[in-house]
């Protein structure tokens, strides 16, 4: 059972590792798309839930931009036996024809589940010993270390995570905390969801400690329209980037126009 449960596990994050591994590649995100939606594991006992959407956001160049661009993007998360797992891959076409990647992939061990005892503290559901991997063209950036699961005020969830980062091309380590959130509203014929994330990293080497955020409201246009809900979303982000990638004298304000589809 357990080599089984083993298989399953390492063929599940391998199908995802080649999703992301063909997003890099640029030109085969069509194939990323397919990989996700036919060699989806929502039949395998071991997961609980999964989803995966795709979308596509305009950036509109404004403080501290590199000009207008267009983000294609593709998302899966899911919870699993004994935690959960969320990751991406975005590909970012400036109008000028420079084309960049990046990608996460966050696997979370949920305490609770591992060793069959409700570990809940106060307002805190459940811990986790957690990791990522930062990916870009030219590296790769690793975060170790523990996380936390809130449910407050009708949320679905509130994942908070504080890692020890360590940038490979950077002398030394530093800290590094995420901040995730996810809330839906219901309207009458709609709903609106309310998502976003936030990043705190401190100083590493040369670069400086940083801070980037995102939330977006997404409007449910299948629902709206009479179809099916939860499916296409429509709606708006606003990321702010104090000290950009660690440089410190740069400053990125950039509002995003964001359609999205859940596979």
């Amino acid at each position: 059972m357990e080599s089984k449960f083993l298989h399953k596990t390492v063929f599940a994050t391998l199908r995802f590792l080649l999703v992301i591994a063909l997003l890099i590649t640029r030109k085969l995100i069509v194939l990323g798309v397919f990989f996700v939606t036919v060699l989806s594991p929502a039949n395998a006992r071991f997961i609980e839930f999964d989803a995966t959407n795709v979308q596509l956001l305009r950036w509109l160049d404004s403080a501290g931009g590199n000009g207008d661009r267009t983000v294609i993007s593709i998302e899966h998360a899911n919870i699993w036996s004994h935690g959960d797992f969320f990751g991406f891959g975005d590909m970012t076409i400036n109008d000028s024809g420079d084309i960049s990647v990046y990608g996460e992939i966050s696997p979370r061990l949920s305490l609770s589940r591992t060793f069959g005892a409700h570990l809940k503290a106060g307002p805190f559901e459940d811990f986790y010993v957690a990791g990522t991997l930062e990916f870009a063209n030219d590296n790769t950036r690793y975060l170790i270390g523990g996380g936390t699961l809130l449910k407050p005020f009708g949320f679905d969830f509130i994942n908070l995570n504080a890692y020890v980062r360590d940038n490979p091309l950077q002398a030394g380590q530093t800290y590094h905390v995420t901040l995730a959130w996810r809330r839906v509203f219901e309207l009458s014929n709609s709903s609106i969801l309310f998502e976003g994330f936030a990043d705190l990293a401190g100083r590493e080497g040369d670069l400086a400690s940083n801070q980037i955020t995102g939330p977006r409201l997404l409007f449910d246009v299948g629902k709206a329209l009479s179809l099916k809900k939860n499916v296409v979303y429509a709606g708006f982000e606003a990321q702010y980037w104090r000290n950009k990638a660690g440089s410190s004298d740069i400053n990125e304000f950039v509002p995003k126009v964001l359609f999205y589809i859940n596979l």
